[in-house]
C-alpha cells in the first residue's frame, strides 16, 4: 500500500527529471485540462438539482424545518463530493481515450528510460497505427466496465444519508481501482495481456493497486498539478505494471 501511495509522487520526479519525455506529456495534459474543467462545471452547476432529486430541500420556518434543511445541506455536500470523485474519475478514463495515442508513446519512452536499453518493447515491430488502435480498443473497455459497475453505486445515492455515504466510499474504492487499471493497461496491452489478465494481475496485488489509484485521486485535487496529473499516472503505471510483470509471466505476445 506504502509503495503504491508513493508511486505517482516518484513518477512526478521521474518525469521532471527526463525532459525527454515533455514534448510527450504536453498533449495529455491540454486535453485533460480541459475536459477536467468542462466535468468540474457541469457537476457544480448540477449537483442542487441532484440534490433536490434525491430530496426536495425542506420548505418553512419552524424549528423541524430548518433542521431537516441542515440535512439536506449536508446530503448537498456528499453529492457534490461524490459527483467531483466520479466526474474527475471518469475524465481520467475520457481523457485516456481521447489521447490514447499520446500516452501509449509517453509510456514506451518512458519505458526505453526505465529499462535503460533503448527502444525495443515487446511489440516494437507492431505497426504505429496498430498499436494505437490496440490501445485505444483496450481503454474504451476499461471506460465501458467503469461506467457499468458505477451504475449501480450511483442509485445508492437514492438512499438519503447512509446511502449516499456508501456510495461516496464505493465510489471511490471503485474509482481507485480503474484508475489503476487505466493506466496500467497502457504497458500490459503492449505485453499481450487480455483485460481479465489485467484484472487478475491488479487483483492480485491489492494493496498496490489501491495505493496507486488512490494517490493518483488525489493528486486530481491539488491545484495545477492536477493538470499534470495524466502523465504522472501514465509514467506511474508503466513502472508499476512492468513490475508485476516482472513477478508473473507474459502471456503469448500480440493476444490483445
Amino acid at each position: 500500500m506504502l509503495r503504491g501511495l508513493a508511486l505517482p509522487f516518484r513518477a512526478a520526479r521521474f518525469l521532471l527529471s527526463h525532459r525527454s519525455l515533455w514534448p510527450f506529456a504536453i498533449a495529455p495534459v491540454l486535453i485533460h485540462g480541459a475536459l477536467l474543467v468542462g466535468a468540474a462545471v457541469f457537476v457544480l452547476a448540477y449537483a442542487d438539482a441532484a440534490a433536490a432529486w434525491i430530496w426536495a430541500p425542506p420548505s418553512g420556518t419552524t424549528f423541524w424545518s430548518t433542521a431537516l434543511l441542515a440535512l439536506w445541506y449536508v446530503l448537498y455536500l456528499l453529492v457534490l463530493a461524490f459527483g467531483l470523485v466520479t466526474a474527475y474519475a471518469t475524465t481520467l478514463l475520457v481523457s485516456g481515450v481521447v489521447a490514447s495515442p499520446f500516452n501509449d508513446t509517453l509510456s514506451a519512452r518512458a519505458e526505453a528510460l526505465l529499462r535503460d536499453d533503448g527502444p525495443g518493447g515487446p511489440n516494437d515491430g507492431r505497426p504505429l497505427w496498430r498499436e494505437a488502435l490496440y490501445s485505444l480498443r483496450s481503454t474504451a473497455l476499461v471506460l465501458a466496465l467503469y461506467l457499468t459497475l458505477m451504475g449501480p453505486v450511483l442509485l445508492l445515492n437514492v438512499v438519503p444519508g447512509l446511502g449516499s455515504m456508501a456510495a461516496t466510499g464505493l465510489g471511490t474504492g471503485v474509482s481507485a481501482f480503474f484508475l489503476t487499471l487505466e493506466f496500467a493497461d497502457i504497458t500490459l496491452a503492449r505485453y499481450g495481456y487480455r483485460l481479465r489478465q489485467k484484472l487478475r494481475l491488479l487483483r492480485a496485488h491489492p494493496g498496490l493497486t489501491a495505493g496507486f489509484g488512490l494517490s493518483t485521486s488525489l493528486l486530481l485535487w491539488i491545484p495545477l498539478l492536477n493538470l499534470l496529473c495524466v502523465p504522472i499516472a501514465v509514467v506511474g503505471g508503466t513502472a508499476m505494471a512492468l513490475a508485476l510483470i516482472q513477478d508473473s509471466t507474459p502471456p503469448r505476445t500480440g493476444s490483445g
